[in-house]
This record gives structure tokens, C-alpha cells and sequence, in this order.
């Protein structure tokens, strides 16, 4: 059910870029692959796959940020936070992540274009990401403030996370 859930949030937000979706399919498992891609949507309407009564679909591999409701996190201030976001497939590298705070705009930005991520200014020197899997997209927070409490969200190339950090602790 999650998955089929998942599956249709990706979809509206690529209809709504202008992307189209072709399945993917193999033809058998002696058979060769028939593999297709997102892309923008263009004049054709030739969505044809390899036609064979031993058609299966396959599925889709990638980034997709495991989807949940709004997760809420206490930090303390002065402490450490991590904010958890993570590919379903760990080993996955996401072309482009973006950490932002909709009240601020983008916290942490990473495109496979640049050698190193841009961090909005107040948050320069206390945010990196969790080391080890490629597929952990999770942001730490180091030395934290008042004004770090609010709605975060984790975006990636095929999902959005949404948190909501609570800054406990100031005397």
C-alpha cells in the first residue's frame, strides 16, 4: 500500500513538471532488458514497450525518499540534531539533494554538478550530512539555536520528507 502510495506521488509530481512516466519492463528472465526513462514529455505519444505474454514490470530503482507523515524531532539547545531522510535503496547517490526550512529557504544544497554543497549563511559551519551510506541523506545540525526550530524538508530527486524540529533547553 506504501508503495503503491509512493508510486503515485511520483507520478503527480512529474505530471505536474511535465514529465511523463513509461513503465519498466523486461520480457523475460532469459530476455535481454527493455528499459525506458522519465524524461520530458514531447510531441510523441509512442509510450510502446516490448509486447510478450511474459511481460513483468520492474521496479523502479533509484532515490525515492522513503515517503512518511511529518516526523517530529526535540533538539536541545546548544546540542546536536539528526535529521533523518533516506533513499529506499542505501546504496543509491542522489543526482541533487536540498535541505530547506520554508520559512528560510534552502539550508543545504548538493547537485552531483558542484564539488561542494552551498549552506545558507546562518547555518554555514553547523550542518553536514551523515557519513557512510550514499543512500543517507540525513542532515546534522550541530550547536543548536532558538531559530533552528521550525518545518524542515528533505528533497530529493524523487521524494520529499518533511520533519519538525522542536529546540528544548534555554534557560
Amino acid at each position: 500500500m506504501a508503495v503503491m502510495r509512493n508510486i503515485c506521488r511520483l507520478w503527480l509530481l512529474l505530471s505536474l513538471f511535465g514529465f511523463s512516466l513509461v513503465s519498466l519492463r523486461r520480457k523475460s528472465s532469459r530476455s535481454s532488458w527493455h528499459s525506458s526513462a522519465v524524461g520530458p514529455r514531447t510531441g510523441s505519444s509512442d509510450n510502446s514497450t516490448l509486447q510478450n505474454d511474459e511481460d513483468e514490470p520492474l521496479p523502479m530503482l533509484g532515490c525515492l525518499v522513503v515517503i512518511t507523515s511529518t516526523t517530529t524531532l526535540t533538539g536541545y539547545y546548544g546540542d546536536s540534531v539528526v535529521l533523518p531522510c533516506n533513499c529506499e535503496d542505501p546504496e543509491t547517490n542522489p543526482r541533487t539533494l536540498k535541505w530547506e526550512k520554508p520559512s528560510l529557504g534552502s539550508v543545504y544544497y548538493f547537485t552531483e554538478d558542484y564539488t561542494e554543497p552551498e549552506v545558507h549563511e546562518e547555518y554555514e559551519g553547523r550542518v553536514a550530512l551523515v557519513e557512510g551510506s550514499p543512500g543517507n541523506l540525513s542532515l546534522i545540525i550541530k550547536n543548536l539555536r532558538e531559530e533552528d526550530a521550525g518545518s524542515y524538508r528533505c528533497i530529493s530527486d524523487y521524494g520529499t520528507e518533511h520533519l519538525e524540529l522542536i529546540i528544548e533547553g534555554k534557560t
